[in-house]
């Protein structure tokens, strides 16, 4: 066997994952995939091959495809989304390697410019390498202009004896750096520094390193190496991308080859800020993967990447939210979506800052709290947006893409009353049983037990269609037992009850349920226009609603009361109750919505009568915050072409619209034109937003050419809206 070239540096590696990973366990694959790991991780399972030999037979599968045993290598095989996990367990599984697994493994724990290598391990680069340094100064970018690790040499744009898909890398990696750390926030990578012994920064400066390589048809996107801790829980790293990426676009869905490389830099740079946060917490490594696959979708929204792992969550829906399996933590980034969306996106960064000094999990909790919710609470509504995907979809209460989603996996559907059933669910984890109502008179009593131990939330889900459906909690009691009645069922199409564990440990906790229909759970009094959505707002502004409220029974009923939630912001104006309405008589109501903040507000407004079948109704209500429209000074003023590159246009967007963004010249003639599409209503002010709505300009005119110096006007327009302001132009 070669010998291997071993330096301080490498031993510093390993040394690092041991004291960081060392507990950590070997998690089988429970879900069938399609890559090449998934089906060694099967072998290993089964008992075929032991564990180091798993390990070795994945990193061949990167770097030496020759050495893979036959099984592996089955047609139509997935790429590995990303293989930092991979070096993250060798490393921690290093002190209990055999000396020969450690001498096939430690080549692959080096960079490719390390010196000494032997090309056979087809990981180092065997021609002299070059190098390119990105215009922002924080990245340098290593590649070969031979072997099968050379990019392809074309130099056009710009003709700078540079090959252009090396340009492109950079530009990608200077962008995400801008988005990730300049606009979000994010601490920057540790920079390479004294902590590298003598002669061993094989990247020569403190920019960051990113290496071109051939990494095989649709085998991994690339991996993020961690190496030195500089202080605390911080270490410096170095990425590893494809030399091509062509076999992206038959992959996913006619995408370009770029847009690979795009997907693999926002996930793989969030990594190596991760590792400047927390090297060393073992158990966060499905947060790394949730919250990079998230990263992937807030640098480039229309790559939709993560769509192709989603069923390996949707289809397992009962698995905890943390487990780490080689599939579901990448399709958990939804969990990292609902958080952003639901809470705002800096709660993504809040929960890193927390990994620092604890695990993602407490970390979580404590953002949580900050915002006056909990990590119980915010899982349980977490249970309820998964709900609604696919056909059932609705963008503007849940998920934004969710119509691209599938649809959940269901523990059980029943079209026949009465109905039991069981299950299991894991710690963070949700069933879905549906019930199919009846056309008749009457609705469906459920009634659920969860074993005593874990803490339990259960939801009931009455759903007519997207726009018109109740999510309504369960209240168990102290042994987790609860009833729900649906009244009215022939209103809905479905009835799904949603069982959680909301605890952070354990497996396998059961529960049991009935349901029966009741002829008694009917209702005489009927609203209309229920639910009620009062549409876009301007805060400080009222709308109002006129509720009627009918009486459809075959005797007179009493009205008691009317009340609505949240109290400050949908009221009841005065109405003289309790009252009396005979049959078919009707008593009009007025709600009142007065929005606090931007944004999607829901509610609810809830009577109270002596009708037996129905003694409480509950309506929902929603509406939306907006501010009025409204633009904006550019930023940065003046625009120094040469220096800023881009100037924003800041703006205040009243409700949804199609947004115009127009240069003109003093004299008013047109410059340079940009349709930005159909926009949400809202406020378009923070760099990343406007990054992601595409209103900045570059300084240049239709033709593609750098302006000249001196004063222009800015145009925001839409159908009923304009607004123009000057702007300072300096070449």
């Amino acid at each position: 066997m070669q010998k291997s070239h071993i330096t301080s540096h490498q031993i510093c590696v390993v040394f690092i994952f041991i004291i960081s990973f060392f507990n950590i366990r070997w998690v089988s694959a429970e879900l069938r995939g399609e890559t090449r790991f998934s089906v060694i991780d099967e072998a290993y399972d089964e008992g075929t091959i032991d564990y180091e030999t798993a390990l070795v037979q994945k990193v061949f599968s990167i770097f030496r495809p020759q050495n893979v045993d036959a099984r592996f290598k089955a047609e139509g095989l997935g790429p590995e989304k990303c293989a930092t996990s991979l070096f993250m367990e060798i490393g921690s599984q290093w002190s209990v390697l055999s000396p020969e697994t450690q001498a096939q493994l430690l080549p692959y724990l080096l960079r490719p410019t390390e010196a000494g290598q032997d090309p056979s391990w087809g990981h180092a680069y065997t021609t002299d390498p070059e190098f390119y340094d990105t215009p922002s100064g924080h990245f340098r970018i290593w590649y070969v202009r031979t072997t099968d690790d050379a990019p392809d040499s074309i130099d056009v744009n710009p003709r700078d004896t540079v090959p252009d898909y090396v340009n492109d890398c950079g530009a990608i990696f200077d962008y995400v750096w801008t988005r990730e750390v300049d606009a979000l926030g994010y601490q920057a990578p540790p920079q390479d520094g004294d902590w590298y012994p003598q002669g061993e920064d094989f990247g020569d400066d403190s920019r960051y390193d990113v290496y071109i390589e051939d990494l095989g048809w649709q085998t991994v996107f690339g991996y993020t190496q961690g190496e030195y801790v500089t202080t605390g829980r911080s270490a410096t790293s170095y990425i590893v991308v494809d030399n091509d990426y062509d076999w992206y676009p038959s992959y996913n869905q006619g995408k370009l080859s770029l847009d690979g490389l795009k997907v693999t830099a926002a996930h793989e740079f969030f990594h190596a800020i991760h590792f400047g946060y927390d090297a060393v917490e073992e158990s966060d490594r499905y947060w790394m993967e949730i919250s990079s696959v998230w990263m992937e979708d807030m640098m480039y929204d229309d790559v939709n990447d993560y769509f192709a792992y989603l069923r390996w969550f949707f289809d397992d829906p009962e698995a905890s939210l943390d487990e780490f399996n080689g599939r579901h933590e990448y399709a958990s980034c939804i969990w990292a979506i609902f958080l952003s969306k639901k809470y705002h996106v800096d709660i993504i960064r809040e929960i890193w800052e927390g990994c620092v000094t604890t695990n993602a999990l407490n970390a979580m909790q404590t953002a949580l709290t900050e915002r006056g919710s909990s990590l119980a609470e915010a899982f349980q509504g977490f249970s309820v947006w998964n709900y609604f995907t696919g056909s059932r979809s609705n963008p503007n209460l849940y998920y934004e893409e969710g119509a691209d989603y599938p649809l959940l996996k269901f523990e059980e559907r029943h079209l026949s009353y009465p109905a039991s059933g069981s299950g299991l669910v894991n710690h963070l984890g949700a069933n879905y049983i549906g019930f199919a109502p009846r056309k008749t008179i009457g609705g469906l009593r459920i009634s659920f037990t969860g074993i005593s131990n874990p803490n339990w939330k259960v939801m009931v889900i009455e759903y007519l269609n997207s726009e018109t459906h109740f999510a309504r909690e369960m209240t168990l009691d102290d042994l987790n037992r609860g009833v729900h009645a649906t009244r009215n069922w022939k209103d809905y199409l479905e009835i799904a009850l949603i069982p959680s564990v909301v605890s952070t440990s354990g497996q396998n906790y059961t529960y049991t349920y009935d349901a029966e229909y009741d002829p008694d759970l009917g209702a005489s009094l009927e609203v209309s226009d229920a639910p009620h959505d009062f549409g876009s707002v301007l805060l400080g502004h009222t709308a109002d609603w006129e509720m009627i409220v009918s009486n459809r029974g075959t005797g007179a009923r009493t009205l008691y009361t009317v009340s609505a939630m949240p109290e400050s912001i949908f009221t009841i104006q005065d109405v003289s109750l309790p009252q009396t309405l005979d049959v078919l008589g009707s008593i009009a109501i007025v709600v009142t919505f007065r929005p606090n903040e931007i944004g999607v507000i829901t509610g609810s407004v809830t009577l109270t009568s002596d009708d037996p079948a129905a003694q409480e109704i509950t309506i929902g209500l929603s509406g939306a915050g907006t501010i009025p429209s409204a633009v904006m000074q550019n930023f940065p003023s003046p625009f120094k072409i040469s220096e800023h590159k881009k100037t924003y246009f800041p703006f205040n967007l009243y409700k949804d619209a199609e947004v115009i963004l127009s240069i003109r010249s003093i004299a008013g003639d047109l410059v340079w034109e940009k349709n930005l599409g159909e926009l949400k209503a809202g406020p378009y002010q923070n760099v990343v937003i406007l990054e992601e709505s595409e209103s900045y300009w570059e300084g240049k005119n239709e033709h593609g050419k750098t302006v000249a110096s001196g004063i222009y006007l800015y145009s925001i327009r839409t159908e009923d809206f304009v607004e123009t302001k000057k702007i300072a132009v300096i070449r």
